[in-house]
């Protein structure tokens, strides 16, 4: 017996969804910028891989957390703990620059929490924004890698 596809439900209508509301955030990219930007360079961050950029990043949240945007611009820029941007309302975070993971402290979680945010969106204005977590290094020798094959 030959495994059906999942789409076949949806296909024959047994299977609905649809969302309510707008979807996505309701301040434009632009106009929070035109607001205010927060430039993790101008709160003590420095453009080291190395270095722990942590408390520009939260202090770059804070000026701009009731309206802006915070950029990271290009660069590298290390985290040595996780980080939490709580809070905002009609604010972005512009990741031009790579993140890295720099410490240990910061195995166990996410590198960044956003919580309690409305209206927010993180997005790489230059296409080259990246996190490097390692996580491929804090995982190493605990799982196997393999193939799937499934049949959608």
């Amino acid at each position: 017996m030959k495994p059906q596809p999942l789409l076949t439900l949806a296909a024959a209508g047994l299977v609905t969804a649809q969302l309510s509301g707008k979807v996505g955030p309701t301040t434009s990219r632009d106009a929070k910028s035109a607001k205010k930007v927060c430039n993790v360079l101008s709160y003590g961050g420095v453009a080291s891989a190395t270095t722990d950029n942590s408390a520009a990043l939260e202090k770059a949240w804070e000026a701009c957390k009731a309206g802006g945007q915070v950029l990271i611009p290009s660069g590298s820029y290390g985290l040595g703990k996780s980080v939490s941007l709580a809070g905002g309302k009609g604010v972005s975070v512009n990741l031009e620059g790579v993140l890295f993971r720099i410490s240990s402290a910061t195995a166990a979680g996410a590198l960044i929490n956003v919580q309690a945010a409305d209206d927010f969106e993180l997005y790489s204005g230059n296409s080259k924004g990246a996190i490097q977590g390692y996580g491929y290094e804090l995982h190493k020798g605990m799982f196997r890698p393999y193939l799937r094959n499934d049949v959608l």
